[in-house]
């Protein structure tokens, strides 16, 4: 398996990973030396192809990078990434005695290039709807100027990707770009069609499951300190910053001061050695990891930055959301679930304590809002979608 981007990204593959498993395939996760524990506590093989210290630089890159450019900056780190997936891959076939297949991110590229390379069944797993936009080749600009933009940076993409694959022994690709790393078997989206309805345009051989709702934490004891917070009163206020935020002062700083006008007690998730405000109350519990499937259903609601991993924790919690999106992919996510009735959404430069707690008290109390999560939460009821895409790539890699 070869994910890629954040703990976010990487938890869904573990999830099916551990599905794998249990079905009796052997499983081993291509990924950054940053995810060790995670994919060990999920009882899987973990094959390093670069350092915590790497990851976080790459984390730091991408914070970096304005909006705009965000998805060519997650092309470009895919580039980067593309020898060490490769050979990590390569050097598993040698091992492996019977069939062997790769489930990869859409920018996985070297494991897309091994399975490629040494002809074994691929199959492309999509953790958000805003990766399906690459099917048809990406949304390229209208405009003039846009477009030589664009076309200027595609350009050295393609150039290095060819470069690499023809040391590999494989053919140049060439434009559209984008469609080209997507399995021809298999691409499994981990969304609902209610979430996102099936396009015409889509393949035949793109499945959507549901939403996964793995959180790692099977067999994992709920620290004492977190379960006596929780617990000891009153639901708290989620507030969680997202993990390739590297300055979350300030958004912690608001959260943490809205929360307390309410005189509401919070737990605030932030990736550890991120910088924090320095004195916290006793009304706040600070950590850097709590698995969502215990701490959302004894939540009142959380703040967060959209992604699609805590969007749908929170969805099958029944939970309200006040959407703080950064990344264009996250301000997509927070309008399809502002339509559903359950959340609202608040610009990074519009986040104020006055804007915050009058959001928070509208949402908590409102009949109305409190029905649709009730009625969106029984919408995980009676599914498995870790089942199903296990299923798909069992029939794509083994059959």
């Amino acid at each position: 398996m070869a994910p890629f981007g954040s703990v976010g990204d990487v938890l869904p593959f573990l999830g099916i990973g551990r599905g794998l498993r249990d079905r009796g395939h052997r499983v081993s996760v291509v990924a950054s030396e940053y995810f060790r524990g995670h994919v060990e506590k999920a009882g899987l093989d973990l094959i390093a192809v670069s350092s915590s210290r790497e990851y976080l630089d790459s984390i730091e890159r991408f914070a970096a990078t304005p909006p705009d450019d965000q998805a060519w900056c997650n092309q470009e780190l895919a580039l980067y990434a593309q020898r060490s997936q490769f050979e990590a891959v390569a050097d598993l076939r040698q091992q492996v005695v019977g069939p062997t297949g790769v489930v990869a991110s859409y920018f996985a590229r070297g494991a897309f290039n091994a399975a490629e390379r040494f002809k074994m069944p691929l199959v492309t797993v999509l953790t958000t709807v805003q990766a399906t936009r690459y099917l048809s080749g990406g949304k390229t600009p209208g405009d003039i100027t846009a477009r030589a933009k664009w076309v200027q940076k595609v350009t050295p993409i393609i150039r290095e990707t060819n470069a690499f694959r023809a040391e590999v022994g494989l053919p140049p690709v060439g434009r559209p770009f984008m469609p080209k790393w997507f399995s021809p078997r298999a691409i499994v989206g981990l969304f609902p069609t209610w979430f996102e309805p099936r396009h015409e345009e889509w393949p035949d051989h793109l499945f959507q499951t549901g939403f996964l709702l793995d959180d790692n934490r099977v067999g994992q004891a709920i620290p004492p300190a977190i379960k006596s917070f929780v617990e000891a009163g009153e639901p708290p206020i989620v507030v969680s910053a997202a993990s390739w935020l590297t300055d979350t002062r300030a958004y912690i700083a608001v959260t943490q001061n809205s929360c307390r006008r309410l005189s509401r007690r919070v737990v605030i998730l932030s990736p550890a050695g991120r910088t924090l405000p320095d004195d916290l109350p006793e009304s706040v519990f600070l950590t850097d990891f709590v698995p969502f499937s215990y701490l959302l259903p004894r939540s009142a609601a959380i703040v967060h930055s959209m992604g699609i991993g805590t969007i749908a924790q929170s969805l099958a919690a029944g939970i309200p959301q006040v959407g703080v999106p950064h990344l264009i992919e996250q301000a997509d996510n927070a309008a399809r679930v502002q339509c559903l009735g359950v959340s609202r959404t608040i610009s990074p430069k519009d986040l104020t304590v006055d804007r915050l707690v009058a959001t928070l008290q509208e949402l908590l109390s409102s009949p109305e809002v409190r029905s649709r999560c009730v009625a969106v939460s029984q919408r995980f009821e009676g599914v498995d979608p870790i089942g199903d895409a296990c299923a798909i790539i069992e029939r794509a890699c083994v059959t």
